[in-house]
Formats: C-alpha cells, structure tokens, sequence
C-alpha cells in the first residue's frame, strides 16, 4: 500500500492507496498502533479518538509514521521508510535506501522501529551461536576416547541421557568405527545440544 501526504485544512494527514496490505504489512501495523499507544496516556487517547473517525488501517499508518520518526530521529523535513517508495530519489533518497535494507530483510516498511527490525532479522538470519563451552566440547572430541572426559567436562551423569537425542552436525567423518565412532557421535550430539541452547 503506498501513502499519500494531502492537505486537510490546517495540516497535514496520510491517506492510503488502495493497496492490498499483506500479512506482514497488517503486523507492523498493529505493532506500530501498540507502540505509539504505549509512548504515554495522550497518544493512547489520540489513538481512540482517531479511531472513532478514520479507518484502522488509517491510523496505524498514522502511528507507523509517527513511530519511525521517532525511533529514527528523524529531522523534521526528513520522510520515515513508510511514506516513500524504494525507487524515490533526491530528499526522499535517504528513507528510500533504508526501505530497500528493510525489504530485503523481510521487514514490512510499516514496522515502527526499522532498525531494530533489521538487526533482529540479521540475527536470525546468521542463526545460532556458538558458546566457548561448544568450542572446547568440540576440540575435545578430535581425542580419542573422550567419551569419559566429555561428561566429566559437561558435568553430566546418567540423568543427561536425554541429551543424546540432539545431533545437528551430519554424519560421521568415513572410516571411523567402533569406539571412536560412538565417542564422536557422543561428542557431537552434545555440540548439538550445546548450539540449539545458546
């Protein structure tokens, strides 16, 4: 949905194309209505009052626009990410620019707070993390026999059996057999456990 700015007397409103929203776009949109809702009691009473004479979908484009000059900081001739198009240029080349990073990363650009929502999808685009505890787990595995150390080093006993049923990490590397297989198994079944936790 693309927005307008029109004169309506004495300011200025955002009114709406006709646009189909998608799922993503309706999200922000009621994120953005919580949001600006809970900046205090008046903007929760601008909200209801808002409501009572525009659309939903209105005023929440309202509250996304608010929302992102805010969480911004925004100059007060600057346009947030939801009143441009990707393609604009000139003063609007800025917004336009952050709008491409935002839809590229999946994030509707009526999301309040753009940049935190870039950084939560890079987050999990990278996926999870290894801890240094998955790291020294995983240099002890390259030893033989290290069955008995792993759970020395882990602290783990009999009551950790559930802890064996994780392995992320592919199959076993060609030629290992026996002891040294079911330690690497062992070994990695852990790591696994160990980057599905962090």
């Amino acid at each position: 949905m693309r927005t307008a700015t029109k004169r309506n007397g004495g300011g200025t409103a955002l009114v709406a194309d006709e646009e189909p929203l998608d799922d993503r776009d309706r999200a922000a949109l009621e994120l953005a209505l919580k949001c600006y809702r809970a900046q205090s009691a008046a903007h929760a009473q601008e909200i209801d009052e808002k409501l009572a004479e525009r659309s939903r979908v209105d005023v929440a484009m309202f509250a996304a626009y608010s929302c992102q000059l805010a969480s911004l900081r925004l100059k007060p001739w600057e346009q947030p990410p939801c009143h441009v198009s990707p393609d604009d240029s000139g003063d609007d080349a800025t917004a336009a620019k952050l709008l491409r990073k935002m839809l590229r990363h999946g994030v509707s650009k009526y999301h309040p707070d753009p940049v935190a929502a870039i950084a939560a999808a890079q987050d999990t685009a990278r996926g999870p993390r290894v801890n240094p505890l998955a790291v020294k787990l995983f240099k002890l595995s390259r030893q033989c026999d290290v069955r008995s150390e792993l759970h020395a080093a882990l602290g783990l006993g009999p009551q950790h059996v559930n802890v064996l049923d994780v392995d992320i990490l592919g199959e076993a590397p060609a030629g290992l057999a026996g002891g040294a297989l079911e330690d690497w198994k062992l070994a990695h079944r852990l790591l696994g456990q160990l980057i599905c936790e962090t």
